[in-house]
């Protein structure tokens, strides 16, 4: 698509701008990670000594995108509190847990581009089986991310998205 603000053609694709991890399990040396954290693909946990153990939870943040068919889907993690996340890992299976009522929650990475993402309130709900989690900020979060995710954005800044990710 040829985009009116720059001129140049955005192929934003099938690909969406995600973390692989947490930033605070990620800033922890590779013999934290192994010895007092626990990783996969849907959950991350870790255990320093004299802190609160820390729970995470892999969530995607859908945004629209103008001319762009189903958006882009942001994917991001999302620190819980204990009770949460273990009443939602209880649930991971449960062919119901689209029901289970949303967890409030803090995103867990640090977005480029914008000024202290880290640890901006939202809710996670579930989704079904077969998708994951997804995070909503609050329409009382005035932050230029969560308001850029609320209300859509052009493809240009989408693009913006996945260069800032990639560079």
């Amino acid at each position: 698509m040829l985009c009116a603000e720059c001129g140049e053609e955005h192929d934003l694709g099938s690909i969406d701008p995600a973390f692989g991890w947490p930033d605070s399990y990620a800033a922890l040396s590779p013999s934290q990670q192994e010895s007092h954290g626990r990783w996969t693909p849907d959950f991350c946990t870790f255990e320093l000594p004299g802190i609160e153990p820390r729970f995470f939870i892999r969530a995607v943040i859908p945004v629209d995108v103008a001319g762009v068919d189903g958006g882009i889907w942001w994917g991001v993690w999302i620190e819980l509190a204990p009770d949460s996340f273990h009443r939602i890992l209880k649930s991971w299976d449960d062919p119901e847990q689209e029901y289970l009522s949303p967890c409030p929650g803090k995103l867990a990475n640090q977005v480029p581009g914008y000024a202290a993402t880290l640890g901006l309130d939202g809710l996670l709900r579930m989704t079904g089986l077969d998708s994951r989690p997804a995070f909503q900020f609050p329409d009382a979060c005035d932050h230029p991310f969560a308001e850029a995710c609320r209300d859509g954005v052009t493809a240009h800044v989408a693009q913006g998205w996945l260069d800032d990710l990639a560079g």
